[in-house]
């Protein structure tokens, strides 16, 4: 201790008993589904979509303007799987369930001359 002193740092001196504390926690759980699935073209009909568009577009450019006779073919049978994919993306990238959770934990303290807000929380 130094000399006319009572301590060396007064406000460090205090005891987690004269302290105010709150404490709160909060976890919950839902599941999703998706309201509406909209029901999509196959690739051999969606590259006729385009054809037909490209051709209203430009009548002289003729009938297959993006997309040969043989292209919607092989997207229509699958022949050729990397060169002509006929992917439904709804179907391989949604889920039909889905689980969400959400958890909260939050500490406040309340010493006598300042407040400590401490919170933890994850979603997923």
């Amino acid at each position: 201790m130094y000399p006319g002193c009572k301590r060396r740092y007064p406000g460090y001196h205090q005891t987690w008993s004269a302290w105010k504390t709150d404490d709160y926690s909060n976890w919950n759980v839902g599941y999703n589904q998706p309201d509406v699935i909209p029901k999509m073209a196959d690739a051999a009909t969606y590259a006729t979509i385009q054809n037909e568009i490209s051709y209203y577009a430009n009548p002289a450019g003729g009938r297959n303007q993006v997309y040969s006779a043989q292209d919607i073919q092989q997207f229509g049978d699958g022949s050729d799987p990397w060169g002509h994919p006929n992917t439904n993306w709804f179907k391989a990238v949604f889920k039909p369930w889905s689980a969400q959770n959400r958890e909260n934990v939050s500490v406040s303290v309340e010493p006598k001359k300042m407040k400590y807000y401490l919170s933890f929380g994850s979603n997923y």
